[in-house]
């Protein structure tokens, strides 16, 4: 169990952000700079993308890891409870 709650602490951290690692933040700033311009090359736009797809990713893993952390005995289980 303390396991698990470690490893959807350092998820979260890792999506928003630490005094090292700002991968959310940085990739909308990156999205934002990239994508209103004709003149800039797309790949920038393709790097925040990246970046925030990644971030988006690791913060519903993280939720999802929560919630099943937190309702492990009230889920589906053999049909005792109904």
């Amino acid at each position: 169990m303390m396991l698990g709650a470690m490893y959807v602490l350092d998820m979260l951290w890792l999506a928003f952000g630490t005094d090292k690692n700002r991968v959310l933040p940085i990739s909308l700033f990156i999205i934002a700079f990239t994508g209103a311009y004709a003149n800039v090359h797309w790949m920038g736009m393709m790097v925040g993308g990246a970046l925030f797809g990644f971030s988006m990713v690791s913060v519903y893993i993280s939720a999802n890891s929560v919630c099943v952390f937190i309702f492990a005995s009230s889920g589906a289980d053999n049909g005792s409870t109904l």
